[in-house]
């Protein structure tokens, strides 16, 4: 369980808390995760692929390897400056993200320069999906009912991919993907219950 009041929490993520309401967990994704699979690193192999046979075709025959490396040495230059940039924007980016699962609610809290704050309650949650990546990390979406379209430049990357013309919030690049996903499943189960039991319908309740 975390404090309402730890310091792990942004102040505007602290305030969309009612007071006394339980933090089940919270955290960031993990910069290199979310790099390699948010920030398109991992397109980065198919440009050096694509690069290096254009290397080979632009080597006079007989194939030489030192003429090949002059080639392709441009390429593998930019291609290393281009995910240290993409990386850095990542770590910037997971800096500045948190993530809330509260007894009640997730909520995301994106934005560098602009901040976007989501707020889910279990209630209006109609489904959680879990997609496995790899070392254990993962992403977690959350289909919710509500009346608002959620702007998908605003929350990228904390957005499920491909989801741009009906963008669906997600936990992205989380490690302990599972046990993140159980205490979700838990708690839109218990919710879902307490829906059914006292004769509620899904309310538009997804609000930024």
């Amino acid at each position: 369980m975390v404090d309402i009041n730890s310091n792990c929490l942004p102040d505007e993520v602290r305030k969309a808390i009612p007071v006394g309401e339980m933090i089940r967990w919270c955290g960031r994704p993990n910069w290199k995760s979310l790099g390699y699979h948010a920030f398109g690193v991992k397109y980065l192999a198919v440009y050096l692929i694509l690069s290096a046979l254009y290397a080979v075709s632009q080597t006079n025959s007989p194939f030489r390897f030192g003429a090949f490396t002059v080639q392709y040495l441009p390429y593998i230059m930019s291609g290393i400056f281009a995910g240290i940039i993409l990386f850095f924007l990542a770590y910037l980016a997971a800096r500045h993200t948190c993530y809330v699962i509260t007894e009640k609610r997730v909520v995301i809290r994106t934005g560098i320069a602009l901040v976007f704050l989501l707020n889910v309650p279990f209630k209006n949650v109609v489904s959680i999906d879990l997609q496995r990546l790899a070392n254990g990390s993962g992403n977690l979406s959350f289909k919710a009912q509500s009346k608002k379209r959620i702007p998908y430049l605003s929350c990228w990357p904390s957005v499920r991919s491909g989801s741009l013309l009906q963008p669906v919030p997600a936990f992205r690049s989380i490690l302990s993907i599972e046990e993140i996903g159980k205490i979700c499943g838990e708690l839109a189960e218990y919710h879902r219950v307490e829906r059914e039991k006292n004769g509620e319908s899904l309310n538009s309740g997804a609000a930024a």
